[in-house]
């Protein structure tokens, strides 16, 4: 009786600590719930610098993992762009340059000050630009970017750096008179001449803040050139200190559906540097249990805890529950294969587990569970999507009043031209944007079988095919 009271305390001193511990953010979470994937491995060696992948797969959870790392010869600071003024960088173009390239040299800038900014905290280093460099940067971690880049770029701004006796050549005397620009190669020249064998990380996250539906096509450009100059400005970088003992690591995180609007004559070399963010479900139940093991503060392991939190092998489904399903399947059916959407719904379970006074998760709650995650995923959605599709409640009502899980694309196209007197080819690039976001995959002839675009990233939407509404959508669509 005693072992019996023992384990229903540990279930409940998990699912409190779930609730308590797990966030949708990760900036809010321990690092201790950080699931080390091989594929960091690759950045922290400097074979890739572009992490890429939809919204909720994990950039941000990879970036605050680099930027917590703890040693001597590890720095990191973080150029966020969150509520970011980009009119600021806009403003900073090098005219020298054509387009998408006329960004290059401001990303540079900012990437150098950052690397200045942590060698001033590296000991190690000549003790006269160390004096110099803590004259200029704040020990502090950056958190107002958009008050420091006008800084940067101010006249005079750095003058102790190029005055402190390092011997670079080019330096003229009166250094309050050397623009940003100009400075960013000398700035180049003390990172070679002076950096040691360290491991410097800029990570350069939240780029999708100016992102939205544009008000000019030339709005939209700009947008496009400053991203595509960051892409180039990095390989830069990588070139000039591929030779040197420095280690130099700018890491860009950016959404996937970003990304595919990058056009360049070099982006096909970029792929070679890119980690593409794919989660499968093995890989998936690996990161929640170990997450789980965490949250048991070392009651359990990762191997045993599963069903210890979740006692019921199956969920019972269908007319008297005579079809079943395993509990792990049954979430992830209703996911997009992200890791923030199986820790929304294992904490919407914890949650809805303690209300009741359960002691785990049975299969009742996972089950009663999936009407709120449904109202999440929709939420995710439209949040993800909206740049692009601002009428997107309007789409999804038209959904809603189909009402069928499976329709052709001929229906919805008839359904949206009709109701909003729209032209059917905007009907046509909707339902691309659709399958795009996972919202609708395609029904092929074989039976069973459905393609969605998170499932198979390289899939094109197919207009001779059947629709099928995401399941994880369906209580929010009112789909039954």
């Amino acid at each position: 009786m005693a072992n019996i009271s023992r384990r229903y305390c540990d279930c409940t001193f998990i699912l409190k600590n779930i609730v308590d511990t797990w966030h949708l953010e990760a900036k809010q979470e321990s690092e201790d719930l950080f699931f080390y994937i091989d594929e960091v491995n690759s950045i922290i060696k400097g074979e890739k610098c572009y992490v890429i992948g939809r919204k909720g797969m994990g950039k941000t959870a990879i970036s605050e993992h680099l930027y917590n790392q703890k040693a001597d010869n590890i720095f990191s600071e973080r150029l966020s762009f969150k509520n970011f003024p980009f009119n600021l960088l806009y403003s900073l173009e090098n005219n020298i340059y054509s387009s998408p390239n006329q960004y290059i040299t401001i990303w540079k800038y900012l990437i150098y000050n950052a690397i200045c900014k942590m060698m001033a905290r590296n000991n190690a280093l000549d003790a006269n630009l160390l004096d110099a460099l803590n004259k200029v940067y704040s020990s502090q971690p950056i958190k107002a970017l958009n008050k420091l880049v006008p800084k940067w770029t101010a006249s005079g701004f750095g003058a102790e750096i190029l005055g402190c006796g390092v011997n670079i050549e080019g330096i003229r005397k009166n250094t309050d008179t050397i623009s940003w620009t100009e400075k960013a190669d000398i700035f180049e020249d003390i990172i070679e001449q002076y950096a040691d064998d360290s491991y410097y990380y800029i990570l350069i996250d939240e780029l999708d803040e100016d992102y939205r539906d544009f008000e000019s096509e030339a709005q939209r450009k700009t947008y496009i050139y400053l991203l595509t100059s960051l892409f180039k400005a990095v390989q830069d970088i990588r070139a000039y200190f591929k030779d040197s003992n420095t280690r130099i690591r700018p890491v860009v995180f950016l959404r996937s559906d970003i990304y595919e609007f990058l056009k360049d004559s070099d982006k096909n070399k970029w792929s070679e540097y890119i980690l593409n963010l794919i989660w499968t479900p093995e890989k998936l139940h690996d990161m929640v249990c170990y997450r789980l093991a965490v949250s048991s503060r070392g009651r359990y392991t990762k191997d045993t805890i599963w069903n210890k939190v979740f006692p019921h092998r199956y969920v019972f489904m269908g007319h008297q529950g005579h079809n079943k399903m395993f509990t792990f399947d049954y979430i992830t059916r209703s996911t997009h294969w992200r890791p923030r959407d199986y820790i929304h719904y294992i904490t919407q379970c914890s949650k809805l587990a303690l209300y009741k006074e359960n002691v785990n998760i049975i299969s009742a709650i996972v089950k009663e569970a999936d009407k709120e995650f449904s109202e999440y995923l929709k939420g995710e959605i439209i949040d993800e999507i909206f740049a692009i599709l601002p009428n997107i409640n309007q789409v999804l009502s038209i959904l809603s009043q189909i009402r069928k899980q499976t329709f052709s694309p001929i229906e919805f196209v008839r359904a949206y031209v009709n109701t909003y007197s729209a032209s059917e080819e905007e009907a046509q690039r909707i339902l691309l944007q659709l399958f795009e976001h996972g919202i609708i995959g395609n029904q092929p002839s074989m039976k069973g079988q459905q393609i969605f675009k998170y499932q198979y990233p390289n899939a094109l939407f197919n207009f001779n095919e059947n629709i099928n509404i995401h399941r994880g959508l369906y209580k929010a669509l009112q789909i039954f």
